[in-house]
């Protein structure tokens, strides 16, 4: 059997990559978390706690 380090299977990904992951997961996650806001517009101006 083969032996593999962490970074040879991982992908990078770009900071726009990132910013859809992040866009994804709040779409998906905000109608069950009550001070959620479904409306945000997250951009990749904000920080986390600014969108959280």
């Amino acid at each position: 059997m083969p032996y593999f380090k962490m970074t040879d299977t991982t992908e990078k990904y770009t900071a726009e990559e990132i910013l859809e992951i992040f866009k994804e997961q709040h779409r998906l996650c905000s109608p069950l978390d009550p001070e959620a806001d479904p409306w945000a517009e997250i951009t990749s101006d904000m920080t986390i706690r600014e969108w959280r």
